[in-house]
C-alpha cells in the first residue's frame, strides 16, 4: 500500500483569506484505507482547507493531486467520480423524496439525459440503509429532522461511490448514538471499499477514535502526520491555546481542558 499512488497529494499548499495566511507550505499524502481528521480552533481554516482539497477554493500556492493527476487538469465530472465533498450545511432548494435526493449522488456516472438504472437505485438504497434511513424512500426530504437530513447527505455522498471522501463536520446535527453509527459506517467503507477519508471534526474524542492520521491547524501553522503524534495533549494544547490532558484508553481515550 505504501508504494501506491496517493488518493490525495498536496505539495507546498498555502491558503490565504483576506490577507491572512491560514496554511503555509503544507505537504501530505492520503492513501487508500486511511482516515484523516482536521482539527483546530474556530477560524483556523478547517473549512477553507477541505474546500480547497475539493477543488472549490484556489490555493495561494502549491499543488493538489488526485490519483497523481493535478485537479486543475480534471473536468468537473472526472473530479466527481474520484472525490465526494460534504459541506457543513445541506440545503434543499427543491422538493424531492429521500430516494431522489440520494440518487443525486449517481449523477456523475450518468450520461447526459440518461435516467437512473435499477443498479443506481439499488446503490442509493444501500447507502440509505447504511445510515439508518431504510424505508423512508418516498418521504419528502424537507420534512426530515436536522439529523436525518445530515444522514441523507452522507448517504447521497456514499451513493456517488467516490474513492476519496472530503467531509466538513459530518457529525454535525447528529445525536451521540448517530454520531458513532455514522462514523462507524464511514470507517467500514474506508476499510472494506478501498476508500480514503479526510474529515473536519470538532469533537476531539471522535477525532481520536476515528482517525489514523491528522492535520492540526492554528495560528497560521499546519501540522500533519500520524494521529498518535498530532492528536497529542502537548501538540493540541499549543494549537488551541489552552492546556489539555489525555484521559482514558483505547476507544475511551479523549483530551479534556484543564
Amino acid at each position: 500500500m505504501t508504494g501506491a499512488i496517493p488518493k490525495l497529494s498536496c505539495r507546498g499548499l498555502s491558503l490565504v483569506v483576506a490577507g491572512r495566511t491560514l496554511v503555509a507550505g503544507l505537504d501530505f499524502d492520503v492513501r487508500e484505507g486511511e482516515r484523516w481528521v482536521v482539527v483546530g480552533p474556530n477560524g483556523a481554516g478547517k473549512t477553507t482547507l477541505v474546500s480547497a482539497l475539493a477543488g472549490l477554493n484556489v490555493p495561494a500556492a502549491g499543488e493538489i493531486r488526485y490519483d497523481g493527476k493535478p485537479i486543475a487538469s480534471l473536468a468537473p465530472r472526472e473530479r466527481a467520480k474520484i472525490r465526494g465533498f460534504l459541506p457543513q450545511e445541506s440545503i434543499d432548494h427543491f422538493p424531492a423524496t429521500v430516494l431522489e435526493t440520494a440518487l443525486v449522488g449517481r449523477h456523475p456516472h450518468l450520461a447526459r439525459w440518461q435516467w437512473e438504472s435499477a443498479a443506481d437505485i439499488d446503490s442509493a438504497r444501500l447507502a440509505l440503509a447504511a445510515f439508518g434511513l431504510a424505508g423512508l424512500d418516498a418521504r419528502d426530504a424537507r420534512t426530515l429532522s436536522g439529523g436525518e437530513r445530515r444522514r441523507l447527505a452522507l448517504a447521497a455522498l456514499v451513493a456517488q461511490d467516490p474513492k476519496l471522501l472530503l467531509l466538513d463536520e459530518p457529525s454535525s446535527h447528529l445525536d451521540l448514538g448517530q454520531q458513532v453509527a455514522a462514523l462507524d459506517a464511514l470507517a467500514a467503507l474506508t476499510r472494506e471499499g478501498g476508500r480514503a477519508v479526510v474529515m473536519v471534526l470538532h469533537d476531539l474524542h471522535l477525532a481520536l477514535r476515528y482517525s489514523d492520521h491528522a492535520i492540526a491547524l492554528g495560528g497560521g501553522r499546519a501540522i500533519a502526520g500520524a494521529a498518535t503524534d498530532v492528536l497529542s495533549a502537548s501538540t493540541l494544547s499549543d494549537v488551541f491555546g489552552h492546556r489539555l490532558v489525555a484521559v482514558g484508553e483505547g476507544k475511551t481515550r479523549s483530551l479534556l481542558p484543564v
